[in-house]
């Protein structure tokens, strides 16, 4: 994602002519800037960055309860995950394939509500979107990501209504979607699970 988000800023600064679009590619710019550094000092970020954490809920109470432990657990669990260089190098293989995929959805998102896709800004929109959506606040992103996503969108010249209509688009696809069908599926199984067991044989031989 930070590959992805990286080449968003370039072409966005490149191509930026509004304040909004400028400050949209420097936002991008400071998460890419993170990215690299918790690769090349994990340990030294994660250390900071749950200080930080702890240190504002001293101050200002916040973030508080679940949320609060939920980034705790989440800085605990990426201190525990290995980062040798060939399954680095797998993971970012696969993960990269994915997130083309998933951009391509968003570009598709624009032509299925009648909308002129933003070349320019599109791919840090997305890279943006997904950083801030991967934050542990809100379970999925829900409103996070679509926010997120329609406001650089139209930063960088889409219309309002066209930047919501694509990225609820989008995330219709992106999200809800596959939620919808892991339901169904757990169902389905579920269901048949409880066929099978009807017509399995009971304890003398004798079917149920």
């Amino acid at each position: 994602m930070s590959v992805l988000l990286l080449i968003g800023v370039l072409v966005a600064l490149a191509s930026s002519t509004t304040t909004g679009g400028a400050g949209a590619a420097l936002v991008g710019l400071v998460i890419v800037a993170a990215s690299g550094a918790v690769l090349v000092r994990r340990d030294l970020v994660l250390g900071l960055a749950g200080a930080a954490v702890r240190g504002v809920r001293r101050l200002t109470g916040h973030p508080r309860g679940s949320v609060g432990a939920r980034i705790e657990a989440t800085l605990a669990r990426m201190r525990e995950i290995p980062l040798s260089k060939p399954s680095t190098i797998g993971i970012v293989a696969i993960a990269t394939a994915v997130w083309c995929c998933d951009f391509l959805c968003l570009i598709c998102a624009f032509g299925a509500v009648g909308a002129a896709v933003p070349w320019n800004g599109v791919l840090l929109a997305y890279g943006v979107a997904q950083v801030v959506g991967s934050f542990p606040i809100v379970p999925g992103g829900i409103g996070i990501v679509e926010g997120s996503l329609a406001v650089i969108l139209a930063a960088y010249g889409t219309e309002r209504v066209d930047a919501v209509s694509a990225a609820l688009g989008f995330r219709i696809i992106n999200f809800w979607l596959a939620i919808t069908i892991g339901w169904v599926s757990v169902a389905a199984i579920a269901l048949l699970e409880r066929r099978r067991a009807n017509v399995a044989p009971g304890p003398e031989g004798q079917w149920q």
